[in-house]
């Protein structure tokens, strides 16, 4: 009963607290996006995960396996497998089979690993971060396979580079594919989700348009060497990542936000064990439902808290 007091009093004070700040902003949701820095943060991040996890474009049009992170390759892949195949030396039905196999095991085995796994990790960025490094070098060594053997009677390098486009998706669909729209969905606070998540996936379509265009023209005029694309795309993405991309793990969404820059009403996650017992004899007998006023130790006071001339429940401070 506690926890849920506490969860609820965090929602309603955070929700409290960034109201009575965008109201002091005097502009809308819209503007604010840009103008203010740590939401126009968040929104080139949810653009860039969801532009950057489909690192390879492999195999169906019609298939949305791997559709976020678009530039780490999965689109060529999803959308191209037949042709990817056949240039390794699969023929008849083969290729065909491969693409469904390909297109099963991601929904039956990798999403569902991936989602077991964040429980466990419990890191989004150590999660994507190997799993770029898992996408770059498959693709890598893909693009080997393929410039040695395609077109060549090897059926040991050609099995290889049929393997291979299967270990990429082992990397992509367990630790890219399950943390982009779990990222995405966790960074943006409750007045800019649905601009940011709208945001975010338009970067993901935008990058399926780039690269379904130009794939086709690209096998065709350099073969394997528009493999580059994704694996230079890699290169540059992963130090991104690791340096400008904050952990949303462990915390609640409330305090995301102070990865960010911004203002947390309440602390529990990331409470000291003596914040958290104050805090618990607090809500113990309180109606925090219909509570009025503050009602926080100090030691919960954000930072600037006071905003506008108001407190953080929105009362105008005497």
């Amino acid at each position: 009963m506690v926890v849920a007091k506490e969860e609820f009093y965090q929602t309603k004070e955070q929700w409290q607290l960034d109201s009575t700040k965008l109201n002091a902003l005097r502009r809308s949701i819209w503007t604010a996006a840009w103008k203010k820095k740590s939401y126009r943060k968040r929104m080139v991040i949810g653009f860039l995960t969801q532009w950057q996890v489909k690192p390879g474009s492999f195999q169906t049009l019609s298939n949305r396996c791997g559709r976020g992170a678009e530039f780490a390759g999965p689109l060529i892949i999803n959308n191209y497998a037949v042709i990817l195949y056949t240039n390794l030396g699969a023929t008849g039905h083969m290729p065909l089979l491969l693409s469904a196999l390909w297109l099963t095991t991601a929904g039956l085995i990798y999403n569902p690993l991936g989602a077991w796994l964040h429980d466990k990790v419990n890191s989004r960025r150590r999660m994507y971060i190997f799993g770029l490094f898992g996408c770059l070098l498959t693709t890598s060594l893909l693009a080997a396979m393929t410039a040695e053997f395609s077109g060549t009677a090897n059926r040991a390098g050609n099995g290889m580079g049929i393997f291979f486009i299967f270990l990429y998706l082992a990397f992509q669909g367990t630790c890219c594919d399950t943390t982009m729209y779990l990222y995405v969905s966790e960074i943006f606070p409750t007045e800019l989700r649905p601009m940011g998540m709208g945001f975010s996936l338009f970067g993901q379509f935008a990058a399926s348009l780039v690269l379904l265009q130009t794939a086709p023209i690209g096998f065709a005029e350099v073969g394997w060497k528009y493999y580059l694309v994704v694996i230079v795309w890699c290169i540059f993405y992963i130090p991104m990542v690791y340096f400008f991309w904050p952990e949303t793990a462990r915390l609640s969404l409330e305090e995301i936000g102070k990865q960010f820059g911004d203002d947390v009403a309440v602390h529990i996650n990331d409470a000291t064990d003596e914040e958290k017992r104050i805090l618990e004899q607090q809500l113990k007998d309180a109606d925090v439902v219909h509570q009025k006023g503050d009602g926080l130790h100090p030691s919960y006071r954000p930072t600037g808290s006071i905003v506008a001339g108001h407190d953080v429940l929105g009362a105008p401070n005497s």
